[in-house]
């Protein structure tokens, strides 16, 4: 797990040129899964009590990351400006609610 925050820190730094205030965060984020792991209700998602919705914090930078989402059914909810990681972005919420079928909210040009 160590392997992946690092290499999260670094490749935003590369990319974006965030902070390292961006790998404490993906650390803490880390450090929470791994002392409340449980197998028989995680993967690679980390999601709420119950299981009702999923919801993702990226930044409106990440264009892949971003259809990758939309690919799986998350729908945008808002966004919002904020200063973090050593830059001024804009945060966006995606949902993705498991109380209905995922189909893929996606159109080709």
């Amino acid at each position: 797990m160590g392997w992946v925050v690092s290499r999260h820190g670094a490749l935003y730094a590369e990319e974006f040129g965030w902070d390292v205030t961006f790998e404490a965060f993906v650390a803490e984020i880390a450090a929470k899964l791994i002392r409340e792991f449980d197998p028989e209700r995680e993967r690679s998602w980390i999601a709420e009590l119950d299981y009702r919705k999923l919801t993702l914090w990226p930044s409106n930078i990440l264009d892949a990351a971003r259809r990758l989402y939309e690919d799986a059914g998350f729908t945008l909810v808002r966004r919002e400006r904020h200063s973090s990681f050593g830059k001024s972005l804009v945060g966006e919420y995606w949902e993705l609610d498991l109380e209905r079928p995922v189909t893929s909210s996606r159109r080709d040009p």
